[in-house]
């Protein structure tokens, strides 16, 4: 593990994490813009590995939107990227991004779209951070609508309504 990729150790709690890489080049190359919430959703629903239908620790293809099982199943993730070169696949199980150029774990607000749609497939809500980034207020724009309501609808629930809804390599 070089300097620059490293687990970092908590000094109050012991226990061991990863630092993410922040500034990983690759983002733009490997990311595809048809990867949607939407196809996110879909991927997460149908869930099962493309190479042998494991459903346990399984990655989508940031690129192509293939879901493929981890390292620690059959490693049909690592042999997506080898037959592909599609670098970036986000875990369904935690929610980390992990670029096979970098070989390492990364970071980038680029990537809180892709992390969000996983988040509230997973968990029936809106991703905490985007809550906070988005501050939700009651002021109308020039169309009328609330940035609550625009919320709402970026969030799949109608305007005025509940925001709520169900739901390694």
């Amino acid at each position: 593990m070089s300097a620059e990729h490293k687990a970092v150790v908590d000094q109050a709690t012991g226990e061991i994490y990863v630092d993410p890489k922040k500034d990983c080049p690759h983002i733009g190359q490997h990311v595809g813009a048809n990867i949607t919430a939407d196809v996110i959703s879909k991927a997460f629903e149908e869930g099962s590995c493309h190479g042998c239908a494991d459903k346990t620790e399984n990655w989508v293809c940031l690129h192509c939107g293939q879901v493929n099982c981890s390292r620690y199943v059959n490693s049909h993730a690592s042999k997506h990227y080898e037959d592909t070169q599609h670098g970036i696949a986000i875990s369904f199980s935690d929610l980390s991004v992990w670029c096979y150029l970098c070989d390492w774990y990364i970071a980038s607000p680029d990537l809180m779209p892709h992390i969000s749609a996983v988040y509230k497939s997973k968990f029936g809500k809106v991703h905490p951070a985007m809550k906070k980034k988005g501050k939700r207020s009651k002021d109308k724009d020039s169309s009328g609508a609330s940035s609550n309501d625009k919320q709402d609808e970026q969030d799949g629930a109608a305007p005025g309504s509940s925001s709520s809804s169900s739901a390694s390599k």
